[in-house]
């Protein structure tokens, strides 16, 4: 097991940029398809908590308005966060890359 693991969507252009940096620094790391196998809310909040760029920004709030035309992503607690994550698991933002206690988004990948 390893250290470092990426929650990737091939699909997007920045999860695949990451991978791919990750890669060409010869970093041993596990790949989570987050959309194949969703995170649990447990595993979501614990994620949520270990990111640097603050807890909120878990969520794709600019796509979650258009899924939840009634949800105002400024205005829910943590807890609503991550319940639309666990319906719609490609809410959570991408990629994140977790290192043991600790977690950043990869927007931009460099970062």
């Amino acid at each position: 097991m390893t250290d470092i693991t990426l929650f990737h969507n091939p699909r997007c252009s920045k999860s695949r940029a990451t991978l791919a940096l990750l890669e060409a620094e010869g970093l041993t790391f596990t790949v989570h398809l987050y959309l194949e196998t969703p995170l649990s809310e447990q595993a979501l909040h614990a994620l949520a908590d270990q990111l640097i760029d603050g807890e909120e920004s878990i969520l794709r709030a600019e796509d979650a308005a258009k899924i939840e035309s009634n949800v105002d992503p400024s205005s829910l607690t943590p807890d609503e966060r991550i319940a639309l994550i666990v319906r719609y698991p490609e809410l959570m933002q991408r990629p994140i890359v977790q290192l043991r206690d600790q977690a950043k988004i990869g927007r931009p990948p460099e970062s």
